[in-house]
């Protein structure tokens, strides 16, 4: 009997953690940022789930209050506008830690992340900043989070 309970544990260790999901940073391609740092580009392979992806990030002329502009998302060789709604409030955006990231996602599909950091002052490490999430799944753009850092 305790075999029997010792290989049913085993197996219910392997089931979650093939079940749970992680993140994936996606290898960038290409990332292009103008000389006044106004604008990113990053590209990269989506791979089978979302294909060739793309974003562009615009921040504002303004150096006093740095503000987004404009997102533009490409994903499969489709762009998407990213609505204002998703990045006006946010303040100190720091365009040039923008990167792809990807999860699995439970039943549902793969989720597509572009994500970045925002500026916070006393931040000792870049673990210590904001982390805001443009996300993507099933074809369309879905609410952005922010992950706030770990107390």
């Amino acid at each position: 009997m305790k075999y029997y309970a010792t290989t049913l544990g085993i197996v219910f260790i392997s089931w979650s953690a093939a079940v749970a999901s992680e993140e994936e940073i996606l290898t960038p391609r290409k990332v292009t940022i103008t000389d006044d740092g106004r604008k990113l580009t990053i590209t990269a392979d989506g791979r089978k789930d979302f294909g060739e992806v793309a974003a562009t990030i615009e921040n504002a002329k303004d150096e006093k209050e740095p503000r987004i502009t404009s997102i533009t998302l490409t994903v499969g060789g489709k762009t998407f506008v990213v609505p204002k709604d998703q990045f006006a409030d946010l303040r100190d955006p720091l365009i040039q830690t923008a990167e792809f990231r990807s999860e699995g996602g439970r039943g549902s599909g793969p989720w597509l992340y572009l994500t970045f950091q925002l500026a916070k002052a006393g931040a000792k490490s870049t673990s210590d900043r904001p982390r805001v999430y443009i996300r993507f799944q099933n074809g369309k753009l879905m609410e952005r989070s922010i992950r706030q850092p770990q107390q």
